[in-house]
């Protein structure tokens, strides 16, 4: 009997593992299948436009590349994390008001591009 109840329980550990390890595979493949839809919708927005040169789609492209590049170690605690983070920083005021990210937006304002053209992925 208690062989029977061992026997149930390992198999419930193992088609938990198994079900884990496939969970984590099909949130990754969703999670870039998103990402790839809104980069098209984007990119198909700003041909449109006539802004695929506009630093400000580049560097959303950029990003977007990045988060797939990635997609495979984002996980809830890594978000929660990152987001805990960010809230700090601009509470501490590290971000927010200080003499770099001023200068950054004044860099933006000024035509200047921190994304160099090599970079640039179409």
């Amino acid at each position: 009997m208690a062989a029977d109840i061992l026997f149930i329980l390992a198999m419930l550990g193992l088609s938990q593992l198994l079900t884990y390890i496939w969970w984590v595979k099909l949130r990754v493949w969703v999670l870039k299948q998103d990402v790839f839809e809104v980069r098209d919708r984007l990119w198909d927005a700003a041909r449109a436009g006539g802004f695929l040169d506009d630093p400000g789609y580049q560097g959303a492209r950029i990003a977007m590349n990045a988060v797939v590049r990635l997609a495979p170690q984002l996980c809830l605690p890594a978000w929660l994390y990152a987001v805990r983070r960010a809230d700090d920083l601009n509470q501490t005021g590290l971000i927010k008001g200080s003499s770099i990210y001023s200068n950054e937006l004044k860099a933006f304002d000024d035509g200047y591009s921190p994304v160099p053209a090599h970079a640039v992925v179409a």
